[in-house]
């Protein structure tokens, strides 16, 4: 009985779990993540795009890009003089997922692409 309970609750969870559609921008992926909450998705759509400020995720979210290869891709770009492109900040790193985004080191880049605290 408990293990139905328990999978009826977790289903419910997921049914109300929101999907934010970003422009690809740093700043606006930034607003999204934090405007989510745990079991959200935000996306990040086809094309290049290049991050010159960092974007911290501190909750457990998905960033989902539209893929890695083909003519439909999502490329984030490591601006010039930017340190760290992205930080998963959570307490449970394992449950904020990355998907579909190729990250790229620019010439001018500097330190880690992603940094997990």
């Amino acid at each position: 009985m408990f293990r139905i309970l328990t999978i009826l609750f977790l289903s419910a969870l997921s049914a109300f779990a929101a999907t934010y559609h970003s422009d690809g921008s740093a700043g606006n992926v930034q607003a999204l993540c934090d405007a989510a909450v745990a079991g959200d998705t935000v996306t990040v759509p086809a094309g290049t795009f290049t991050w010159t400020t960092p974007v911290v995720i501190s909750n457990a979210v998905t960033l989902q890009g539209a893929g890695v290869a083909g003519n439909r891709k999502t490329v984030i770009v490591h601006g010039a003089g930017l340190n760290v492109l992205l930080t998963l900040r959570s307490l449970a790193p394992e449950s904020i997922t990355l998907m579909g985004i190729r990250f790229v080191i620019s010439s001018g880049g500097t330190g880690p692409l992603v940094l997990m605290q």
